[in-house]
């Protein structure tokens, strides 16, 4: 790219001789003819420097769309993929609850069945405030139950109204 900053540069450098020559002068139609010369030969050469650029620089915008429709199928293949696995996951987890199977050994790894986690469920519209005072924290205007307390505290037989201990769905583990 120096090159053509180069010869633009002498182009305006012969454009100003050019204007500035004067016609009265006896070889006048000499440094004119080898001004003219000059400039088309450098803007030539500029042409020639141009298109190649101008090829490089279409062959750049085909290699970048030609990238950019690979990754976007390279992204709706990964999708598919996706997909396939989560609706494998979702049934092999069905036929292995609905046959009592919790374990598969297979060749690339081994697939079990995990039970939920217990949680301690409080209903949203629970009156915080009727907890036993070890069970929540408390700070002005803001009540926050102690979930884990709350779940140990069910688990050992204590009751509260309106709380109950829930155990989540079971989940396939692949290791």
């Amino acid at each position: 790219m120096g090159k053509i900053l180069d010869l633009t540069e002498e182009q305006k450098k012969l454009d100003d001789e050019l204007f500035f020559l004067d016609e009265t002068s006896i070889d006048y139609q000499e440094k004119f003819e080898a001004i003219m010369s000059k400039q088309m030969s450098n803007n030539n050469s500029l042409k020639n420097m141009l298109s190649f650029l101008s090829d490089v620089l279409l062959e750049n915008k085909q290699d970048a769309e030609s990238k950019r429709n690979v990754a976007r199928s390279t992204q709706k293949r990964a999708i598919t993929s996706e997909n396939k696995f989560k609706n494998l996951h979702s049934f092999i987890h069905g036929v292995m609850m609905d046959n009592g199977i919790n374990k598969i050994e297979g060749k690339y790894g081994t697939l079990s069945l995990r039970k939920g986690i217990e949680v301690a469920f409080i209903p949203d519209d629970y009156n915080l405030s009727e907890l036993p005072e070890e069970l929540v924290n408390y700070q002005p205007e803001s009540w926050t139950p102690k979930k884990n307390d709350i779940k140990k505290f069910l688990k050992e037989g204590g009751e509260l109204d309106g709380i109950a201990l829930l155990r989540g769905d079971e989940t396939l583990t692949l290791r």
